[in-house]
């Protein structure tokens, strides 16, 4: 049984199912599924409290605010939480916060204030591209799972064995 972790930032809620017998640590579960609340803030410590809890996960959902501001930090901080050969998803990878009707659904959760704080270089960018290809891949080795992903989804593989992984 493979575990499913599903984060969502924007002040949305962490959705975790950690390994069989290990305890998710959070407030309400289903069914081996921990969901942790995030009323304020980032979800950055939920991630950092899971990795010092030395969890691990075979697949990890990075649903975030888009924003490489919020994102970066939590993309690396969710590296610590992958097993060898895992898989590391992201969702509406070409969304940007100067085209916001490229992806309907995601203009609801995008901070306002985000797209006033870029430059129009910046805003025109998608965020989670940057980290994916520009830190992710060539930093910890990911190779893009191409049979998973498509042009607004992508799924890393996470290498068989790295120094920063746990085993």
């Amino acid at each position: 049984m493979g575990a499913v972790q599903g984060l969502c930032g924007s002040g949305l809620r962490t959705c975790l199912r950690p390994t069989p017998g290990r305890s998710g640590g959070g407030r309400h579960r289903d069914r081996n599924i921990t969901f942790l609340g995030n009323p304020s803030g980032t979800y950055l410590f939920n991630l950092i409290r899971l990795a010092r809890k030395r969890e691990t996960f075979e697949i990890v959902y990075l649903d975030g605010s888009h924003s490489i501001y919020v994102d970066l930090a939590a993309a690396i901080a969710a590296v610590r939480l992958l097993r060898p050969g895992a898989l590391f998803l992201f969702d509406d990878v070409r969304f940007c916060f100067g085209r916001k009707h490229l992806i309907q659904t995601t203009t609801q959760y995008a901070d306002a204030n985000e797209s006033k704080q870029l430059t129009q270089d910046e805003a025109s960018e998608p965020h989670v591209t940057i980290i994916i290809r520009d830190y992710l891949v060539p930093l910890f080795s990911f190779e893009v799972e191409r049979s998973w992903s498509d042009p607004d989804w992508i799924a890393l593989r996470a290498p068989r064995s790295a120094p920063w992984m746990r085993t």
